[in-house]
């Protein structure tokens, strides 16, 4: 009998044990990876700062939203808690979040967010995704930069000059208007009119204005995934 009462209790303790272990981790919290960046071209730079994406995410995670029970959405009562590779492993310390960051969230039963940025000859594309426990993504912000091609088109120049057909001479002789005194030439002189074309020789020109990866970028795919996220009470 006291044998019986004895393992009930370490049954009990340790159904006790679980309970609150679970409890210490129903915050809700966000494991921010590196961003993995695509870059087919080596001409253009593609470099963020390595706290880039982490930073923003901890900075507006408030925008996000959560069931209201009505059918609604309304501000989280409370802010996610949000870790980077540096930080994930003073919670969690049980799974290689370097290697496989998916498996360690599935299995921690937390959120996750990836960055992937993709850089190539016409265009730069950030997105960032949000996903939940089950590794179903919720929501998702995006930032591009596209390379700019103007065209400038060389014309034909036109050149025209005209000058007076006059004789020194007989400029004191011309006929002149005089009124109260003040004389002034008689106008429609003869006059020689001389025109140089330039004609187009190039084809146009191509100005280029470089798409770029920039801070900016970051900060506001980052800010439409928060405000595009919605968050379940279950």
């Amino acid at each position: 009998m006291l044998l019986w009462i004895w393992l009930m209790l370490l049954v009990c303790v340790s159904k006790a044990e679980e309970y609150i272990v679970v409890e210490a981790h129903r915050d809700f919290e966000v494991y921010v990876a590196p961003a993995q960046v695509k870059n087919t071209v080596s001409e253009i730079e593609a470099v963020i700062g390595d706290y880039s994406v982490f930073g923003y995410a901890s900075m507006y995670s408030n925008l996000a939203q959560i069931d209201n029970g009505t059918g609604g959405h309304k501000p989280m009562d409370e802010d996610f808690k949000v870790y980077n590779e540096d930080t994930i492993g003073y919670i969690w310390d049980n799974c290689d979040y370097k290697k496989d960051a998916k498996k360690c969230s599935y299995k921690n039963n937390h959120y996750l967010v990836e960055t992937y940025i993709t850089v190539d000859a016409n265009q730069i594309v950030v997105e960032i995704f949000l996903y939940d426990a089950g590794l179903q993504i919720i929501s998702r912000g995006s930032e591009t930069s596209n390379l700019k091609v103007s065209w400038i088109k060389q014309q034909a120049v036109q050149t025209t000059q005209t000058t007076q057909m006059q004789d020194p001479l007989s400029i004191q002789s011309q006929p002149r208007n005089c009124i109260q005194g003040d004389c002034y030439p008689v106008q429609g002189m003869p006059s020689k009119t001389v025109v140089t074309d330039s004609p187009k020789e190039e084809m146009p020109i191509r100005w280029e204005i470089p798409h770029s990866l920039l801070d900016g970028h970051i900060q506001q795919a980052t800010m439409k995934m928060w405000l595009g996220a919605r968050i379940s009470n279950e």
